[in-house]
């Protein structure tokens, strides 16, 4: 096992790194919190793919499960009408009927909402990949933004696409969002600390990677934390198979030219 060879209790990286601690992540999720804490309506998250947008939604739902709101997270990834509505009606706890129509589910929905307003409790919608969603599920993505709840206790939506696909959500959906939140890739900072932390994190007392590999790593990636993941684990492995002592730049080459891994285009949409 390549743990026992660089000295470590565990692999660092298999867990996917996307909610490392960056400043960017800890700004996006005040954001967050700055949409829900002041009932504004609705918030947009753009993220490529690999960045970690879904595991930042993930993990405010979590949080917002501790307070007296009512979270809900739905995939929108590949789903119509009909497979929304039940995924939104299971998360509120309506318990649907799968054979019910499409309307059913939805009175359902907006009953339910409103009995969140009655017991004073904010309802926050977490939508991840909502650029993915079959068209027949927009009608209704936009019929939650216009439930008729009272400005005391709002519902809050925060929708997550790519950038590239943001202006396929439509100028009516977008001319409504009150805040967009840019989750942007690493900088050389991040990756460096993130190898860094990690490493630490799972029992070895010194550094693996030298720096020159580090920024190298940064560099192949391009700073996204899935691909950051990928090619450090891939990286371990090839350097225990060495008996190397360190991870160096040739290492990491090596691995990014043998396994055809290609680095992401940045991102270039303004927040």
């Amino acid at each position: 096992m390549h743990e026992k060879h660089w000295g470590m209790t565990e692999s660092p990286f298999q867990s996917g790194g996307y909610f490392y601690q960056t400043p960017s992540l800890e700004e996006a999720f005040a954001r967050l919190e700055f949409l829900v804490e002041n009932g504004r309506q609705l918030g947009i998250l753009l993220a490529d793919q690999g960045i970690g947008k879904s595991f930042l939604l993930a993990q405010f739902r979590q949080q917002q499960q501790q307070s007296d709101r009512f979270p809900v997270l739905v995939d929108l990834q590949g789903l119509d009408c009909d497979e929304f509505t039940w995924q939104l009606a299971s998360q509120l706890r309506i318990n649907p009927d799968v054979q019910a129509p499409t309307f059913v589910r939805w009175r359902q929905i907006a009953e339910r909402l409103q009995e969140h307003r009655y017991d004073h409790m904010q309802t926050v919608v977490l939508l991840d990949n909502i650029d993915t969603c079959e068209p027949s599920a927009r009608p209704f993505i936009s019929r939650l933004l216009n439930v008729n709840l009272t400005d005391r206790i709002p519902i809050t939506m925060v929708a997550s696409s790519h950038p590239g696909r943001l202006l396929s959500l439509g100028s009516d959906f977008l001319g409504r969002a009150e805040l967009r939140i840019e989750l942007p890739n690493w900088i050389e900072e991040d990756t460096l600390s993130f190898l860094e932390t990690s490493v630490r994190d799972a029992g070895r007392t010194t550094a693996i990677f030298d720096e020159a590999a580090a920024m190298r790593l940064h560099e192949l990636t391009g700073g996204v934390p899935r691909f950051v993941c990928q090619l450090a684990e891939l990286a371990l492995l090839a350097g225990a198979a060495q008996q190397a002592n360190r991870v160096d730049v040739q290492t990491v080459d090596a691995v990014f030219e043998e396994l055809c891994i290609t680095s992401p285009e940045p991102m270039s949409v303004a927040g």
